[in-house]
């Protein structure tokens, strides 16, 4: 790994102050925890995305790409190599008339906002679910009924041997919390959706009543990363949880939450080895009590 010739070629194609080394993740993650990268990066373009990619490829850096730090847990140790994070800067969100286009790094938000100041609705879900359009595409996101694959139309992916392509949404596999892409060296840089124009005074009724709902059923202010588990068939993760007896359960600073079992929440001072701690033992007494084997949603990044 020639880590030093690789940061010093990175920097001269995009500014400086976008190439951080030994960056502290708690900072760059929804849930706050985690040690330092040896490298991050923040991408302002598929262009600079992609030169930082061929050079990290070339001097032998591992690395890894995230969105907006949602959906992860970086171990404690931190993360040895490089971090791309698409996020501010790599997020233009553009309409024209039904098609709405982002780059990966846009805020879910901001893509449902844009549709809304064109007329066009359909997505109001993913404005409550946090992270980066790109990284709801790669895991298909939803909520409330409503998920990514329903008004996809197509994505950019820059590949393994670092060129574009374009993919239409059913070459992408998407079901439930599942893409083809997952787990390979290709990532999304840009997607592409086709939404209905329809009476955005309603559309916005029902985004603020899922906000409410939100609010009221989720642990909004504290530091998480949504639902950990993905939803067992037949069953709902929160309610095996809370069956269980573990609603409130705390390991270090890491807790089920008292207002949603199927969060983990950081209460202040928790590490992710506490979260981890907490993820196990989680899952061996829903096993224990009810014969349920619960999966993370979650990505596990780095050394723990």
């Amino acid at each position: 790994m020639k880590f030093e010739q690789a940061h010093d070629e990175i920097i001269d194609i995009m500014p400086e102050s976008r190439v951080l080394t030994d960056a502290p993740m708690n900072k760059y993650t929804t849930f706050k925890t985690g040690g330092k990268a040896d490298m991050l990066i923040l991408p302002a373009s598929v262009s600079q995305m992609k030169n930082a990619l061929r050079l990290l490829y070339a001097y032998e850096v591992p690395y890894i790409v995230i969105g907006r730090g949602s959906n992860i847990i970086v171990g404690d140790r931190g993360i040895r190599g490089a971090v791309v994070k698409l996020a501010d800067g790599f997020d233009v969100v553009s309409v024209d008339g039904e098609y709405v286009t982002a780059e990966a790094g846009a805020a879910t938000y901001s893509v449902v906002k844009a549709a809304h100041e064109n007329g066009l609705t359909g997505i109001e879900f993913l404005s409550g679910i946090p992270g980066s359009i790109g990284g709801a595409v790669v895991m298909n996101a939803g909520a409330y009924g409503g998920e990514v694959k329903q008004y996809l139309t197509e994505v950019e992916l820059l590949d393994s041997a670092f060129k574009i392509q374009t993919v239409k949404a059913p070459d992408l596999d998407l079901r439930y919390r599942y893409s083809r892409i997952q787990g390979t060296s290709r990532y999304i840089t840009k997607t592409v959706f086709r939404l209905d124009r329809g009476d955005i005074g309603e559309a916005k009724a029902y985004m603020r009543s899922l906000g409410e709902k939100r609010r009221e059923k989720q642990p909004l202010n504290l530091p998480s990363a949504g639902s950990i588990f993905k939803r067992p068939v037949g069953f709902f993760a929160g309610a095996l949880i809370e069956q269980a007896g573990l609603k409130g359960h705390t390991i270090g600073g890491a807790q089920v939450s008292e207002k949603h079992a199927g969060f983990i929440v950081n209460t202040g001072n928790a590490t992710s080895k506490d979260i981890m701690m907490l993820i196990q033992f989680i899952q061996e007494r829903v096993y224990t009590k009810e014969g349920v084997k619960l999966e993370t949603e979650v990505k596990l990044i780095g050394e723990f």
